[in-house]
């Protein structure tokens, strides 16, 4: 019998994979980082699979929706869109190489073991503001300060000009 989910799983896997590669081998900037994006996209996909759900929305929001944003800000406001040319072949082919190696022998390996989801979203925002609540608001605190400390620099460099 055909089993669905490992279909799906598969699919995801080697869509990831591709794009994955894809962002490495193209020659333009803006497509790599629409690579990088579809790539995310697929791993949260992936996540989704493995009914981890909540990771696959902060894997959306946080790599998808902030750090693509800020790849294709930079790409933008510094011009860096010109194609650029490798010199030698043997500098991405022995990583490369050493890669498949990896993989290759990892396969052999017994590391599968099927997973048993405890915690559903509940459960993690009460662990979070519940035992969790001190680092939880030492974060917010040192988010606080960065957006302070932008907004003070962004009207400081305003006040100069």
């Amino acid at each position: 019998m055909i089993d669905i989910e490992l279909i799906w799983f598969s699919a995801f896997g080697v869509l990831t994979i591709i794009s994955a590669i894809n962002v490495v081998i193209s020659r333009n900037v803006i497509h790599s980082a629409l690579s990088l994006g579809f790539m995310m996209l697929c791993v949260a996909l992936l996540y989704i699979s493995l009914n981890a759900e909540f990771i696959a929305m902060v894997q959306i929001l946080v790599y998808i929706g902030a750090v693509i944003v800020l790849i294709l800000f930079v790409i933008m406001l510094t011009g860096g869109i010109e194609k650029t040319v490798m010199k030698s072949i043997l500098i991405p082919l022995i990583p490369s190489l050493l890669f498949i190696i990896l993989i290759i022998n990892s396969i052999n390996v017994g590391w599968y073991k099927p997973v048993v989801w405890k915690y559903n979203v509940k459960d993690i925002g009460n662990l979070i503001l519940n035992e969790y609540v001190f680092p939880f608001e030492v974060i917010s605190l040192i988010l606080l300060v960065a957006m302070v400390g932008t907004i003070f620099i962004t009207k400081y460099k305003e006040k100069e000009k």
